[in-house]
Order: structure tokens, then sequence, then C-alpha cells
């Protein structure tokens, strides 16, 4: 059996990959006013029928192919423990429609066993619904949960504006064993919600802001209860995100900026979610209109490191002191 998941393994990264893109352009839109997101279980996606491995080799050997004819590889991505590879397919057409669209294809090395997700089951259809259309949006895999039991899944509506530290439209958690999946992040209002997240690192929370909704709010779900909190932010930021936990998931920092002609205004945040205090640390100046994300929380050093959202240029701002220099 090890040498079969081996062989399996092999095989699959022969398929050609490629990035997913992460760029979010929309049109100007009002604000949404879509409620707070309840977790819901939603139709279990599609479970493909799986051929019996015997004899093994020819039968591995054939699936992989078949893969390759009913699958415009995009990108293949192994679960950290090696058990699973999911797959994104460009305009795979599901069996029950005639509506093609980005899917994952999401398979058990060992036992073959496979799930199938499409943009249009998660989207694209109620996409049909409301706007009369399907834009050519894509889904993708997020990450793994770190215990091996659930793959989180993003989706991305073709759209014509970017809104800062947008990262996806809708948020799902599949369950590897049994298929069904679980709404995290509600799709809103169609082409008019979309949000920045972060899972705290033990993954029993998550903090989300809908980036349309004015004034800004970040909340904060657990996921084992019904508790809900927010946080609203002044009225003049236009936009917020990169949110980064501390190590004991009790408090987390992010950044809100505001706008003014050609400069960008950031000031970083903590949130502290025992007190439910909101904290300037940082007021940053404009520099030259840049704008950035946030790309570690040093606690133990009390720094916190910063990257330019549009260029490979590095800035480290000292807690302690409030200095900001230029890093590399």
């Amino acid at each position: 059996m090890k040498d079969k998941v081996c062989l399996a393994v092999f095989l699959f990264f022969l398929l050609p990959t490629c990035s997913s893109p992460m760029t979010t352009l929309t049109p100007a839109i009002e604000s949404s006013n879509s409620p707070t997101p309840v977790p819901t279980l939603e139709k279990t996606p599609t479970k493909a029928q799986t051929a019996t491995v015997q004899p093994e080799l020819f039968l591995l050997t054939a699936t992989f192919e078949a893969l390759r004819k009913d699958c415009d590889v995009l990108r293949n991505d192994p679960s950290p423990d090696g058990r699973w590879v999911a797959i994104k397919c460009d305009h795979y057409k599901m069996i029950d429609s005639e509506e093609a669209s980005t899917t994952l294809r999401i398979i058990h090395l060992e036992t073959l066993q496979e799930w199938i997700v499409s943009y249009f089951q998660l989207y694209g259809e109620k996409e049909l619904e409301i706007a009369g259309n399907m834009s050519d949006g894509t889904i993708f895999q997020i990450n793994w949960s770190a215990d091996g039991a659930h793959l989180y899944i993003g989706v991305m509506p073709q759209v014509f504006r970017e809104y800062y530290y947008n990262r996806t439209a809708a948020l799902f958690e599949l369950n590897l064993e049994t298929g069904e999946r679980m709404e995290i992040l509600d799709v809103g209002e169609i082409q008019k919600t979309f949000y920045d997240y972060s899972l705290s690192h033990d993954e029993s929370k998550i903090v989300f802001i809908d980036l349309l909704k004015k004034p800004l709010q970040l909340r904060v779900k657990t996921f084992d209860t019904t508790e809900s909190r927010s946080v609203q932010l002044d009225s003049k930021f236009a936009s917020a995100g990169s949110i980064v936990w501390a190590q004991d998931d009790n408090s987390l920092i992010f950044l809100a900026v505001n706008f003014s002609g050609n400069s960008v205004l950031s000031t970083l945040y903590k949130w502290d979610l025992q007190s439910g205090e909101l904290t300037e640390m940082s007021q940053l100046p404009d520099m030259l209109g840049r704008l950035f994300f946030i790309l570690e929380w040093n606690e133990n050093k009390n720094f916190v490191m910063l990257k330019n959202y549009h260029a490979e240029e590095f800035f480290k701002i000292d807690l302690s002191t409030g200095e900001i220099s230029k890093e590399g």
C-alpha cells in the first residue's frame, strides 16, 4: 500500500501547475447590509464513482490518465499528511449541469474516494438566478485543516475594481470524511460581499471584515458555540484587513486605511478579545502613497514587519519606540 501511495503522489505531481489568481477587481458598489454569517450545512458535493484497484498498478495509472483527459489542470495541492490531493480544473462541466466552471476535485490517494466541488455550485448558480449570467469566477483551495479532517475553500467572482485586503467572496469548510460542506462566511449579496478574514491558530475562531459594509466592523465567531463579538471602526476608514493573531489566540492586530488625495494613511490596531479593548498601536506616516500588509508580528521582540502591497519593499515597526525602518 505504501508503494501505491508513493506512486500516486509521484504521478499527481507530473500534472501541470500554476498559481491561482488572488487579485480582486470589483465595480463600485453600495454597502452591503448582509447579516452576520451563521454556519449552515449545505448540499453534499458530488460523490464520484471510483473503481476497485485491482490490479493496483494498472488501475491507478488508468485513473490518473482519465483525470488528464477529463480535467484541464490548473493546479494540484497535496494535503500535509499526504493522504489527499486537491486538483483545480478549468471549465469543468458537472454531470448534472450544463454550466462549466472552475472546479476542485479532492481525491484520497489510497482509496481514490473523490469529492467534486465547483464554482457553479458555490456561487455561479446564484449569479445566474440574481444577475442573469455567471461571471468567469474561480474556486480555490485555501488550506487544509490542522487535524487533516477538513479543507477550506474560497470563491471569487470576476469583478472590476480592487477592494484592498479582499481575500474571498465566501468561505466554506469541506468535511473530507462525509463530503458535507459548511458555509463559514456566507455569499451575502452577489458580487457585493467581499471579506478579509483570518483563522485562529487552533482553528476554533475566525475574525472577518465585510469590506463593503460601512462603517467597517471586525467580527469574531467561535465555531463550537454561538458566540459572536464585534468592534466598529471609525467611519473615516475606507478599508481594513491584514489580520494577524497573537500566539495565544486572545488578541490580534490589523491595519485600517483611509485615503486623502494621493496620500495613504494607515493605522495599526490591536484588538484584545478578552477585554474587548481596541488599541491604536501606531500611525504610519504617508510614505509616497504606499499601502501595506502585515508579514509578521513578533510579540517577544515587540516589532511588526510590513510589506508594500504593490512592491517587494519591507518595513519594520519598533512598537516600543514607534520607529519605522526600511529592511533589506
